[in-house]
């Protein structure tokens, strides 16, 4: 991806309207959201949440990280099996905003992004009382 050639000032300014452009697309828990966003980006070794939530960049209690996913990403049904009329799905914003900073695509009509899914097997780890040990195989060319 080729970058234009931009001045300290206007890459701050870019970052600056990235920055507005990702706020406006949460709709509830806005200001804890982009605290989380920050502690992520700036702490690549914790291990949990409770360990973001001591980082300098995220402001608030560790509560506050539990509140702003479940209000800002609604990752459970529950509020699909009171609701009678179906929904329109509404835009992606997130989407549409990180869509902008990224080149068109030149020879399909479509992204290709890879993610490594890669299992890391620890097999000596502690687990919980109701979880287990799940038997993963070696491939053999």
């Amino acid at each position: 991806m080729a970058m234009p050639q931009l001045n300290h000032n206007q890459f701050i300014t870019q970052f600056q309207d990235f920055r507005q452009k990702l706020y406006k697309c949460f709709e509830s828990c806005s200001d804890a959201c982009m605290d989380l966003l920050d502690a992520l980006a700036g702490n690549t070794g914790a291990n949990s949440i409770a360990e973001l939530s001591l980082s300098p960049l995220f402001s608030r209690s560790y509560n506050s990280i539990y509140k702003a996913i479940k209000e800002s990403f609604k990752t459970t049904g529950e509020d699909t099996n009171n609701k009678v009329e179906e929904e329109k799905p509404k835009p992606n914003n997130l989407i549409r905003a990180l869509s902008q900073l990224i080149d068109q695509p030149r020879q399909q009509n479509f992204y290709l992004f890879a993610t490594d899914t890669t299992p890391h097997p620890r097999p000596y780890a502690k687990t919980l009382a109701e979880r287990g040990y799940i038997y993963q195989p070696n491939t053999i060319k």
